[in-house]
C-alpha cells in the first residue's frame, strides 16, 4: 500500500508539470468523491482525491484533502509529503519543511520525503543542504533519475564538477529519456566532458 501511494503522489505531481497535459482528472476525482462517500473514514480516499486536485492546480483543495487523511490517520507519512508539495508550489516553504520533517519522523527511509526537501532547500538556496537530501534520496532510492540531476547541477553550482560528472553520467546510465538524456549530454559537454 505504501508504494502505491507514494507512486500515486510522484506520478500526479509529475504529470502536473507535463506539456502534454490531455488527459481529463474529473472522472478521477468523481472516483475517488464516491469513495470517500462510500467510506468516509477512510484517509486513502482523501489522499488520493488530493492527490488528483493537486494535479490539476487546485492546490487549495489538494491540502484540505490532505488534512482531512492526515486527521484520520496521523502517521500517514505520504499525506505529508504530498501536502508539503502542494506547499512548496504554494510558496510556503516553512509549512513544506515541517510536513516533509513530520513525515522522516514517522518513516526515515522515506525517499520522496529527502527528495522534496532538498527541492524545498534548493528553493531556499541552500544547495549544500539540497545535496545532503538528495544524497539520502540516493540511499534509499539508489535509481532516482531526479535525485541524480538535481544534485548534480547543485554540484556544478557549488563547483563541485566532478560529483555533477559522476551524477550526469549516472542519469545516462539509468535514464531511457531522450530529452533528458541530450539536457545531460549538454551539460556535460559545458563541463569539459565529451
Amino acid at each position: 500500500m505504501q508504494v502505491l501511494r507514494r507512486w500515486w503522489c510522484a506520478t500526479f505531481h509529475n504529470w502536473r508539470h507535463r506539456e502534454d497535459k490531455d488527459h481529463d482528472l474529473d472522472p478521477v476525482i468523481s472516483h475517488y468523491e464516491e469513495a470517500i462517500a462510500g467510506a468516509p473514514d477512510d484517509p486513502l480516499g482523501y489522499y488520493n482525491r488530493g492527490v488528483a486536485f493537486a494535479t490539476t492546480g487546485d492546490l487549495k483543495r489538494a491540502i484540505i484533502d490532505y488534512d482531512r487523511a492526515i486527521a484520520l490517520e496521523p502517521e500517514f507519512a505520504d499525506a505529508y509529503v504530498c501536502r508539503g508539495i502542494a506547499h512548496v508550489e504554494r510558496g510556503d516553504m516553512e509549512k513544506a519543511m515541517a510536513d516533509y520533517d513530520r513525515a522522516l519522523t514517522l518513516e526515515p527511509d522515506n525517499a520522496p520525503a529527502y527528495y522534496n526537501r532538498g527541492k524545498a532547500f534548493a528553493a531556499k538556496g541552500d544547495l549544500e543542504r539540497a545535496i545532503v537530501e538528495w544524497t539520502l534520496t540516493l540511499v534509499f532510492c539508489p535509481d532516482d533519475v531526479s535525485a541524480y540531476y538535481n544534485r548534480g547541477r547543485a554540484q556544478a553550482l557549488t563547483n563541485n564538477p566532478q560529483g555533477a560528472i559522476s551524477d550526469f553520467r549516472k542519469v545516462l546510465e539509468v535514464s531511457s529519456d531522450p530529452t533528458l538524456q541530450r539536457q545531460v549530454s549538454e551539460l556535460l559537454q559545458a563541463l569539459g566532458e565529451p
